[in-house]
């Protein structure tokens, strides 16, 4: 059993054009702690508004499900999902990666031996995975992960 789930933020558990939290997401949250699952949160501030992100995760709830949540200016989250796997002490096999861009966190997981979810949807639901790094499994809503974990 794998047990760490490392979320993207947007576009993942955050809709930034209906500037709400995705559908499910609370519950989906809840639903893996209460299997047992560490929760992090690994994304990248485009815009560098840190604050914003962790604001947001404070006031919608999310941040109290959250074992850790790492925020990067810097645009690589390769990084961030290494430093994750020395805070947790876990191998990437016992990780799940949920994220909106195969080029990222599910190209990661596929680098590394992780399990990979993509949630194909929003700006990035046409977005090509590299050549063997498809992701484990695809969904269309957030909801379906609770099939998968």
């Amino acid at each position: 059993m794998n047990k760490l789930i490392v979320f993207d933020w947007g576009w993942t558990l955050w809709n930034p054009d209906k500037n709400s939290l995705m559908d499910g997401t609370l519950e989906v949250l809840e639903f893996a702690k209460g299997r047992g699952y560490k929760i992090a949160i690994a994304c990248l501030a485009s815009d560098s508004d840190v604050d914003r992100r962790v604001k947001l995760m404070q006031e919608t709830g999310v941040s109290k499900y959250c074992d850790s949540i790492k925020i990067s200016k810097i645009m690589d989250k390769d990084v961030l999902l290494d430093g994750l796997l020395r805070e947790f002490g876990v191998t990437p096999e016992k990780v799940t990666i949920v994220d909106d861009r195969t080029i990222r966190g599910v190209s990661w997981a596929a680098n590394n031996g992780a399990t990979s979810v993509w949630f194909q949807n929003g700006k990035h639901r046409e977005e090509l995975s590299p050549k063997g790094k498809e992701p484990d499994y695809t969904i269309h809503s957030l909801s379906k992960i609770l099939d998968i974990i």
